[in-house]
């Protein structure tokens, strides 16, 4: 299995290198989901490279972050230039960046960033399709869920990683609008505030309800071994070295136990080491209040909460000094294979390593006056190799006998040459360069908004000429007189929600043809998904609202009309082209603004939809803060509140196994500029919904100091 350790500068990449780490994965300074990490220049990747190609270990680029429409050309070329300097592989979660690089650079291999929100074995065709070659799963999946996805990923050739240690976030990877939303620093963006970590209150909570302890799966190697997942991600690219070295040691450790009948493996750097010492060294290196396997365990529940103590910090002071130790040195972990020819007139060494042979002459041997050189001499010369990644595995010496021996001079001097052979061919191991050309990038980016307009164009029922998108949580709210207005397009409920409305039972076909079922936004089980698509088909609905990228594929194969919900974080108008080949109208990000979103869309013809009304979801949990973090399947609707340090309330709604905090603000654009606008109702009323309908059917607004269009003025950073 791999183990992949976190870099957030070079000091931390040689401390994983050195404690076993056999893959890293690190951040340019740009596009990367940690921006507030060192990150590494164009000139420290290209070090950087060098070292790991030395040492034989891969190395992942995080390229991870939305990319805005101007920023598209840089991405692209920061992706490229990360292939040509050795990258073995980008991390990435724009779907319009994954797919562009998928046609114009098959060669560089792309990998699905958490940050997608991957929890269902449905997205698996789709990341296939383009061309990802390994999938990084949300973070808040079972054994068992992560073992119906890793069977089915086999199937598509695709690869599986999931996270084993570092901090949890509250939110889905990728579903998380709390630091935009309240700051401007989008997580999305690689600026995360780490809001969460604030005091937040909920009813009977500890005052940090949105505070999760770190997770700690040392002790669950062998079980992600045997479902067959790939990679074993560490959490922590703004940790100090001493962090990445102590997790990146120990579960390297515990990696070889997987190998061993017993609970022990042999520590060759410090004593005898069993797990329960390991994961107390671990809590010791960075905790809060001690370690969650909840999700993986299926045990969702207060036990997962914790802060970063004063106890805890203590711990951490009393332990990094004992950490140096591990990666005070190089790791000789690279067999170096030796074979010595001494005759007459010639002293030669052959080496091999990583596949890299070399041959080396030294003096032609001398006669020997006193001592000959012997094989026991010479092994003892080549078993010291100094700081290097190196050790002596195989030795050979053939010499040729004379009565007196021989006796060679520059043993030493030929020894470094060797060494210096096989690692500069390692580090200049270089694939074939691929070329970025501006022009040609500039011009496939006119035509690409040119083939947007001319798509949408082509689109029937009149969905062109604008209109409402009503997306509502719950049916009470809804009242069907709404669906006559000729200019709303679609209304979204969840399928059980629909069906309170008494619409299915009646003739009233023109009010069926507009209900969509929206899917649930976290619903790891496949066959769930499939079940409500089946029986949206059987009660003659026509239209699915997609609210992940999981379940696009599937609907529009069913024959559905699809519309694409905000979680689909659609940032560019690559993004925006790609979704536009299955979805009748996408809803594009909603922490873009409206100069980023008119550029985005370049024709008003497009169907792109805006998040123009309603609470906007700040997170999506599945680990309730409210329930002491249990959430069951029958929780529908549950309405609670949550309270910051400032004494600002923010709904939570429970239903069908996840929640959702929405903010305290209503969002409300209050513009005509947009063909199509998306409204969300939560807690309004029938008359709130219908004053709010028509003063966007009407384009007269009234907005009050309860509203908020900050995103929709100034976007995210």
């Amino acid at each position: 299995m791999e183990l992949l350790s976190p870099a957030g500068n070079m000091n931390a990449l040689k401390a994983a290198v050195r404690c076993n780490a056999n893959a890293v994965y690190l951040g340019l300074n740009k596009f990367n989901a940690r921006k507030n990490a060192d990150n590494f220049s164009n000139e420290e990747f290209i070090k950087a490279v060098k070292y790991l190609k030395q040492n034989n270990v891969k190395c992942y680029v995080a390229v991870n972050t939305l990319i805005k429409n101007e920023e598209f050309g840089s991405a692209a070329e920061t992706a490229v230039f990360c292939y040509n300097n050795g990258a073995d592989g980008l991390i990435l979660q724009d779907v319009g960046l994954i797919e562009y690089l998928h046609k114009n650079y098959p060669e560089i291999r792309l990998h699905a960033s958490t940050q997608l929100s991957v929890h269902n074995a449905l997205a698996l065709p789709t990341l296939y399709n383009l061309g990802i070659k390994r999938v990084v799963l949300a973070r808040e999946l079972t054994k068992e869920e992560i073992k119906e996805i890793c069977a089915k990923a086999k199937e598509y050739n695709i690869e599986t990683e999931v996270f084993v240690h570092g901090a949890l976030c509250m939110s889905v990877s990728g579903q998380c609008l709390i630091s935009a939303s309240l700051g401007g620093r989008s997580a999305n963006r690689g600026l995360c505030a780490g809001t969460c970590r604030l005091p937040f209150k909920a009813k009977s909570g500890n005052g940090y309800d949105l505070s999760l302890k770190d997770l700690c799966l040392i002790k669950k190697l062998k079980e992600l071994k045997d479902i067959g997942v790939t990679s074993l991600k560490i959490e922590g690219r703004m940790k100090n070295e001493e962090y990445v070295a102590a997790s990146a040691y120990n579960y390297s450790l515990a990696l070889k136990n997987t190998e061993k009948p017993e609970n022990t493996v042999k520590n060759e750097k410090t004593e005898n080491f069993d797990l329960n010492l390991s994961e107390k060294i671990l809590k010791n290196t960075f905790s809060r209040s001690g370690f969650t396997q909840g999700f993986f365990e299926n045990r969702i529940n207060k036990d997962m909460f914790g802060i970063r103590s004063e106890s805890d910090k203590d711990a951490t002071k009393e332990t990094l000094g004992k950490i140096h130790e591990l990666y005070r040195r190089e790791n000789q972990h690279l067999p170096l294979n030796i074979s010595i020819l001494i005759k007459k007139g010639e002293f030669s060494v052959k080496a091999e390593c990583m596949g890299i042979k070399t041959r080396v002459l030294g003096n032609a041997p001398k006669k020997a006056q006193n001592k000959p050189v012997t094989e026991e001499f010479l092994k003892e010369k080549f078993l010291k190799l100094g700081n290097t990644p190196f050790y002596l595995n195989e030795f050979k010496v053939k010499t040729e006998e004379t009565e007196s021996g021989f006796f060679v001079d520059d043993i030493n001097t030929v020894k470094e040459q060797v060494i210096q052979n096989i690692l500069k061919t390692a580090e200049n191991n270089l694939p074939a360069p691929l070329n970025f050309n501006k022009t040609d990038f500039e011009n496939n980016f006119k035509a690409l908004k040119n083939s947007l307009t001319n798509l949408n164009n082509n689109y029937n029922n009149g969905a062109t000429q604008g209109g409402l998108i009503l997306n509502f949580r719950k049916s009470e709210n809804f009242n069907k007189e709404i669906l006559k207005n000729k200019d709303v397009l679609f209304v979204a409920m969840p399928l059980n929600e629909i069906e309170k409305t008494g619409i299915l039972k009646t003739e009233e076909t023109e009010y069926i043809n507009k209900l969509a079922v929206a899917l649930p936004r976290f619903e790891p089980s496949e066959q769930k998904i499939l079940n409500i698509l089946k029986r949206a088909k059987e009660k003659n609905i026509k239209n699915i609202l997609a609210t992940n990228i999981a379940f696009i594929d599937i609907a529009f194969s069913m024959g559905f009309c699809v519309l694409g919900d905000i979680g689909l974080n659609v940032f560019n108008s690559f993004t925006l082209n790609r979704f536009l080949n299955k979805l009748k109208i996408v809803t594009l990000s909603a922490e873009l603004s409206e100069k980023e979103i008119e550029d985005i869309k370049g024709n008003d013809l497009v169907s792109a939809s805006v998040f123009a009304y309603g609470k906007l979801p700040l997170m999506l949990n599945r680990c309730c803060p409210l329930k002491k973090g249990e959430i069951k399947n029958n929780c529908l609707n549950c309405e609670h509140k949550i309270t910051d340090r400032l004494g600002i309330s923010f709904p939570v709604y429970c239903q069908n196994g996840y929640t959702e905090i929405f903010n305290a603000k209503t969002t409300n654009i209050g513009t005509v500029k947009n063909k199509f606008n998306m409204l969300l109702f939560t807690d309004e009323t029938q008359m709130e919904v219908e004053k709010i309908t028509n003063e966007f059917l009407n384009k007269s607004f009234n907005i009050t100091n309860k509203n908020t269009k900050w995103l929709y003025k100034n976007g995210v950073i």
